[in-house]
């Protein structure tokens, strides 16, 4: 059983950098917008940047030792997660390149952080039906 515990902490770095490889090369080339606002533009300032890196740090924390959760939403999740507050930290902004229906726009970390909740969801919503 620790073998997978290791696993876990060996393959999320690897994740979070090729994931900041793409951002970084997206960033680089000028293919993608800077985002320095939070979740679909809003939340910006200080306060709500302190505040959200408060909770995101906190709940990436209580998801990596749940112990109750598969592994593959820890992982999505996790990396989608430090992938953002690193970019937060050297651009002052997330590097933002997929386009949803002329509404917002995305990158891959936030896909990873959605699927990564819905699979969360979909485990806690499997478990009250039982």
């Amino acid at each position: 059983m620790p073998k997978k515990n290791v696993n876990l902490f060996v393959s999320i770095p690897c994740y979070i950098a090729a994931l900041l490889l793409i951002d970084f090369s997206i960033f680089k080339f000028n293919l993608g917008s800077l985002n320095n606002s939070f979740y679909l533009g809003f939340w910006q300032g200080p306060i709500a940047f302190i505040s959200v890196i408060l909770v995101l740090i906190l709940a990436v924390a209580l998801l990596v030792r749940s112990k109750s959760l598969p592994v593959l939403p820890k992982i999505l999740i996790s990396v989608g997660v430090v992938t953002n507050l690193i970019e937060r930290a050297i651009f002052g902004g997330v590097v933002d390149y997929i386009p949803f229906f002329h509404l917002t726009v995305f990158n891959i970390a936030d896909v990873l952080i959605t699927i990564g909740f819905m699979f969360v969801l979909l485990i806690i919503w499997g478990k009250e039906k039982k």
